[in-house]
């Protein structure tokens, strides 16, 4: 069986049903609901991907009938990181056969750091968990060949302002992208320790899709 196979990522842009709420009162009429929804079948037919991983998926629903109106996908497995509305998650679709999955949403390890001019000095990181939960695949691309796929997207850029911040304050806003930094790069490193796990103790190669939201030179 060959090995050749495609992979792709497709970040959704907030997959969620017509009419329902989202992020306060938004939401999607049903002719705006089904321009994107035929929008994205379309963008798949162009990937002609074998294993795609998502992000940004509020409901599960609307990519099962993107993925069974098309003839290229309409056999494929989906599976989502607990797809329920309340928020953004990731998911995988593939044509190969998913032997196991698993949704990890709490850090390995516990994220501290130490202040290297002061070694008594601890900066303790109240971060032990990603803002959305790693889809974790093992999937089976021959009969000789299991690869295990995460699928993941850390925290964004977007500043996290506080309950009573001025958003038009400079000031506010620049400690609101300091915390979205700090959780995105907490979130970074407890991916990697993720995968030097992974690669250490599992045979399987391991790819990781989705939307990092940083540069490769990032932390």
């Amino acid at each position: 069986m060959s090995r050749r196979f495609r992979i792709g990522t497709f970040n959704l842009f907030n997959l969620v049903s017509p009419n329902v709420h989202y992020y306060g009162k938004r939401e999607y009429s049903q002719k705006r609901f089904k321009q994107k929804t035929d929008w994205i079948g379309n963008q798949l037919q162009n990937m002609y991907a074998d294993i795609v991983g998502f992000q940004e998926i509020f409901h599960e629903e609307p990519l099962k009938q993107i993925l069974a109106q098309s003839d290229k996908y309409k056999h494929y497995e989906l599976h989502c990181a607990n797809a329920n509305g309340k928020g953004p998650v990731v998911g995988l679709a593939t044509r190969f056969p998913v032997l196991n999955v698993e949704v990890i949403k709490d850090f390995p390890l516990a994220i501290s750091l130490i202040d290297e001019e002061d070694q008594t000095t601890e900066i303790p990181l109240q971060i032990n968990k990603f803002s959305r939960a790693i889809l974790k695949a093992d999937v089976q691309v021959s009969t000789d060949l299991t690869i295990t796929v995460f699928v993941t997207h850390l925290k964004s850029k977007r500043p996290l302002f506080g309950q009573h911040s001025d958003r038009n304050d400079f000031s506010q806003k620049a400690l609101g992208e300091l915390r979205s930094m700090l959780k995105r790069s907490a979130e970074a490193c407890a991916l990697r320790n993720l995968l030097v796990d992974h690669v250490q103790n599992s045979p399987n190669p391991a790819i990781v899709l989705g939307d990092l939201n940083d540069g490769g030179r990032s932390v």
